[in-house]
């Protein structure tokens, strides 16, 4: 009984020391928000993210659109342009999601906390920004059903 009771307590010391110091970041990566540290954030390549498509995060998982590609600001903030409305490709606009309101679901990525509304109602990508090359790689959170 009384190991069982240190197993318990080591574990629960080396998982709040992991929570503390949140997830390791290349050193040429600024430090992340709250909200995506606590979405554990994966290295994607760029690449593997053109042509998803984005979901609505709820039980109905409407279509927002298209990733379009990746952009970073000249203060380092990444957003993920989707191409947004449209029918078969004609009419579409670009809009930019910052990757921390974005997250993979399997095949997928979901725009966390927008609805239908709120998306269809983002403001154009600006044209200004560096557009990121397929081989770079990003920290993108993950989510679930």
């Amino acid at each position: 009984m009384i190991i069982l009771l240190r197993l318990a307590v080591a574990t629960l010391l080396l998982t709040g020391t992991a929570r503390a110091t949140g997830v390791a970041q290349a050193p040429d990566e600024r430090p992340r928000s709250a909200e995506a540290l606590a979405r554990f954030p994966q290295p994607v390549l760029v690449g593997a993210l053109a042509g998803r498509e984005v979901l609505e995060d709820s039980l109905e998982q409407r279509l927002f659109g298209r990733v379009a590609g990746v952009t970073r600001d000249a203060a380092g903030r990444i957003s993920i342009l989707v191409n947004q409305g449209g029918w078969f490709g004609f009419g579409t606009r670009k809009v930019a999601v910052p990757v921390e309101q974005m997250a993979l679901l399997g095949p997928f990525m979901v725009a966390l906390e927008f609805t239908p509304a709120q998306f269809a109602a983002l403001p154009d990508a600006p044209t200004s920004g560096t557009t990121l090359p397929p081989e770079t790689t990003i920290r993108v959170g993950l989510t679930k059903n």
